[in-house]
């Protein structure tokens, strides 16, 4: 999506391992965005959102709407013509 993302992420028990991965991956990101387009300051606009999932029907929703994001936003007509899905 041209600005936002979705990430599925099992982990084992309640952690802050996800906390941590955000981070790295946002800074990561902002300091390779602001090098490459000459800006400085935040990238991204307000905190990750964290929900967990502990439900299988659930879980196929979220699914489903992940892979269906970039059809409702008219950037592909099929999920799997997405190039950044997996």
């Amino acid at each position: 999506m041209p600005n936002h993302y979705h990430f599925l992420i099992y982990t084992e028990g309640k952690s802050n391992n996800i906390s941590n991965f955000m981070k790295s991956i946002q800074i990561s990101y902002a300091r390779y965005f602001n090098r490459r387009y000459s800006h400085s300051g935040h990238v991204f606009q307000g905190a990750y959102k964290n929900k967990p999932i502990n439900d299988p029907i659930y879980m196929q929703k979220i699914i489903y709407y992940i892979k269906q994001n970039p059809v409702r936003d008219k950037l592909v007509n099929n999920p799997n013509d997405w190039p950044y899905s997996g």
